[in-house]
């Protein structure tokens, strides 16, 4: 395993190149907290150690709460006809995440 110091705040803000204002670096301190748990309970704590973390596993870190902080309820609206829905929930790992978190998901056989 390459373990990584947990991604921060500041990781996100300089993955997204956004200032690091007090107020983005809290709002973005607290995306990462969130999709860390996350990651932490999809894997069932495999590639965490204390503050460590599987370089793998941190890089999907940032890009989830990348997708999180930019739009953090999922804000976007659906238009087909007269009828409009706005979703406002997590709607899980992309793809590629997924598969990276599986190499360390327990699994039964």
């Amino acid at each position: 395993m390459n373990l990584v110091s947990l991604p921060t705040g500041a990781d996100l803000l300089s993955f997204l190149g956004w200032s690091a204002s007090a107020r983005n670096v809290a709002l973005a301190g607290e995306h990462v907290e969130h999709v860390t748990e996350l990651a932490q309970a999809y894997t069932r704590g495999r590639g965490f150690e204390g503050e460590l973390v599987d370089a793998a596993i941190a890089r999907v870190i940032v890009g989830a709460a990348a997708r999180s902080v930019s739009n953090p309820a999922n804000a976007y609206r659906l238009e087909a006809g007269t009828v409009t829905a706005t979703p406002a929930r997590f709607e899980g790992w992309t793809l590629a995440e997924q598969t990276v978190l599986n190499r360390y998901r327990v699994r039964t056989n």
